[in-house]
């Protein structure tokens, strides 16, 4: 899951410089820096040698030239390539290191481009653009069970408590969800108040699901959510979903015929 906020090392700047440059280039520049890590090096030491072994061949044209002075172009012959070889080796080596340095950055910024596209930053939890992207890597066939969720009466806790306390609902109800869906399933946040939860194992398809949850988030502040269930695949996802949506409001209501009955 890309739910990891973007790295610290990458600047708001540098990532909105990113988001505007089309994604073609963004990539063809990535893979444009990873060919040129890996061939860097050896194209440093083969256009060193190729230096070298020219230059050699000149002086020894140059011995033919001047055979009268052979010491001479004996000497040059051995010093020329010496004297050429470490300012190459030394160029080379720079730009191989230089060109790592950008590739590094470069997956830095991918990082954050992901972080951002996938990801709800206020909870950390997918969206549902990373719901869908996640879901592409099950197999069509693969059994899930996917859950609704939606917090009962939120406007009422924003209207009561503030947009403050309700961020902190909304954080809160993720973590619970989060820990309700295991280590292996997916949570994401697709709306305001609204949640997605998809499980997978045979452990946790057949275990019982509430239909209510409650979160304390202040004292005397209980937040409670309705959840409504139904199994599905991935190529059934979005049909499972508008069925798991009507039996949220379905619980949702007969959560409040029950607090009404308490009254």
């Amino acid at each position: 899951m890309w739910s990891t906020p973007p790295p610290a090392a990458v600047g708001l700047g540098e990532i909105a410089a990113f988001l505007d440059d089309p994604a073609d280039d963004v990539w063809a520049d990535h893979w444009s820096a990873r060919l040129s890590e890996r061939v860097g090096i050896p194209l440093s030491v083969a256009a060193v040698g190729f230096l070298a072994v020219a230059g050699s061949e000149l002086v020894a044209v140059g011995i033919d030239l001047i055979y009268p002075l052979p010491m001479v172009c004996f000497v040059l012959s051995a010093i020329i390539p010496a004297l050429v070889s470490p300012p190459l080796v030394w160029y080379f080596f720079r730009l191989t290191k230089t060109t790592s340095r950008l590739t590094r950055r470069n997956r830095e910024v991918a990082a954050a481009y992901r972080a951002l596209a996938f990801s709800d930053q206020l909870t950390g939890l997918l969206n549902r653009r990373g719901l869908y992207a996640n879901l592409m890597a099950y197999d069509s066939d693969c059994d899930l069970l996917l859950g609704v969720a939606d917090i009962n009466s939120f406007k009422q806790i924003n209207d009561t408590y503030g947009h403050d306390v309700g961020d902190q609902a909304l954080v809160a109800v993720g973590r619970r969800l989060r820990h309700l869906a295991g280590p292996a399933g997916l949570v994401a946040r697709t709306g305001g108040d609204e949640y997605v939860l998809v499980i997978t194992g045979p452990e946790r398809l057949s275990a019982q699901r509430p239909d209510q949850l409650a979160v304390l988030l202040l004292p005397g502040l209980v937040v409670r959510l309705s959840l409504g269930w139904r199994h599905s695949t991935p190529r059934s996802v979005e049909a499972s979903m508008r069925a798991a949506d009507s039996a949220m409001y379905l619980a949702k209501a007969q959560d409040g015929s029950r607090r009404a009955g308490r009254l």
